[in-house]
């Protein structure tokens, strides 16, 4: 399979079981429990996707060894760029089956008073984790 054939597999999965992109911009009630509701195939299938970025690395690698010697800065520099963006894609991406899930499982068991206290980890990792770093939504700009 190829990375593209990868990524978009796994897109169009959690496209069609979790509504994603769009349900980032959803309430954290329905947001937290619909994730929890994927389960352990689908907590996997968001550490594949969140991985995925990080094939960028190789495939700077490859191009900087092709072209070296026609633009060594421009190569170093394209290598540095993604390397950066599958990295930081990669971090916010692994928020879901990592620090979302976490609150995913407090939201289920929390009193209302913790439930608020998670709605707004879920927004502040969301605004940071999300849409400075590893994704955008709608309501990003």
């Amino acid at each position: 399979m190829s990375r593209r054939s990868l990524f978009a597999a796994v897109f169009a999965y959690l496209a069609t079981t979790f509504d994603y992109p769009l349900i980032l911009d959803r309430p954290a009630a329905e947001v937290l429990p619909r994730l929890l509701s994927l389960g352990a195939t689908g907590r996997a299938v968001w550490v594949l996707y969140g991985l995925t970025p990080l094939l960028l690395v190789p495939t700077a690698i490859g191009v900087e060894a092709a072209a070296r010697d026609a633009a060594p800065v421009t190569t170093r520099v394209a290598v540095i760029v993604a390397v950066l963006s599958g990295v930081s894609m990669t971090v916010g991406l692994l928020r879901w089956p990592s620090l979302h899930w976490q609150l995913a499982l407090a939201y289920a068991s929390g009193t209302p008073e913790t439930r608020e206290t998670i709605t707004a980890m879920l927004a502040a990792s969301n605004s940071y984790l999300g849409n400075y770093l590893g994704e955008l939504s709608a309501s990003s700009f």
